[in-house]
This record gives structure tokens, sequence and C-alpha cells, in this order.
């Protein structure tokens, strides 16, 4: 039982270490593949749009791309990106020590920020209402991390003076 075990922790360390870099890559190297058939150069995006979608040849990595322009047809990696940094990043050394840390909550919050003004700003969605959503989402998904940054602090203000004085805030700290 143990050489199994040791095997098959082997594997999963593997694995762990494999997704991360592995699926992204994946991505952008069927992505870039097929980029002049997803991404037709010279056509208008209208056009590039209807083209890309009677294309047989790429209907397979459809799922990659079809929700996004043509010129962002990469964006499912930074997506990919984007998620990863938000749930294996922040479980990095210091949030190992400490989960509820200062830079595990500022580093969320600017996984956040960042997002959200790259959503923004560059509109990866072929429908305008999709790019909406997803600025509401950006946007609400910044707003939790800054609550909960908030809600972090005012905890241990409150175990601070709770340690220091015996007591907590009479005034009423954010909840």
């Amino acid at each position: 039982a143990g050489a199994r075990y040791g095997a098959y922790r082997v594997y999963a360390a593997l694995m762990v270490a494999c997704y991360p870099v592995g699926i992204p890559l994946t991505y952008l190297c069927l992505l870039y593949a097929n980029r002049d058939r997803i991404a037709p150069p010279g056509l208008a995006a209208a056009a590039a749009r209807r083209r890309r979608e009677n294309d047989e040849a790429v209907a397979h990595v459809q799922f990659l791309w079809r929700m996004y322009e043509p010129r962002m047809m990469y964006w499912e990696v930074v997506e990919c990106a984007r998620r990863l940094a938000l749930t294996c990043v922040l479980p990095l050394p210091q949030s190992l020590v400490d989960p509820e840390s200062l830079s595990h909550t500022a580093f969320a919050t600017m996984v956040a920020l960042v997002f959200a003004l790259l959503y923004a700003h560059l509109k990866p969605f072929a429908s305008d209402e999709l790019d909406t959503f997803a600025n509401i989402m950006q946007a609400a998904l910044f707003c939790v991390h800054i609550k909960s940054s908030i809600r972090l602090q005012c905890a241990r203000i409150r175990m601070f003076q709770h340690e220091l004085f015996g007591f907590e805030n009479s005034m009423g700290a954010i909840d």
C-alpha cells in the first residue's frame, strides 16, 4: 500500500504541476495553429465572425473562441490565467501560513481590479450584452474582495483591542 500510495502521490503532484501550465498552453497552441481561420486577416470583425462560424476546419476548437471577437481569439487563455491567479496562486506560501493575511486579500483585490479594467477596456466578447455582463461581474468581484479586506482588517483591529485592553471597540466597527 505504501508504494502504491507513493506512486499516486507522484502522479497527483505531476498533474497539479501540469494542469495550470498544460491546459492554457494547449489552448494557446490550438488557437495559434488555427489563427488565420479563426481571425482571418484583412476582414472586418463581422465578416471574420461569419467566415469562422462556417469553417468546419476550426469547429473542433469553437469552445475556445466562439464567444469572443476575432481580434480577441486568445482571450480564453487570458481567462484561464485569471482563474488560475484567483484559485492556484492565492494559496501560495504566505497564505498557507495565514490564509487571511493582508497580502492574500490584497493580491486577490489587485487581480480583480486588473481584470475588471481589462474587460472594460478590451471588450473581448462578440456580444455587447456579454461585455456588459462581464464588466458587472468583474466589478462585483472587485467589490467582494474590497469588502473582504475591510472585514479582515476590522476583525484584526477588534482582536488587537481585545488583547491590548481586554475589550472591543464600543463604537461599533464595521461588520
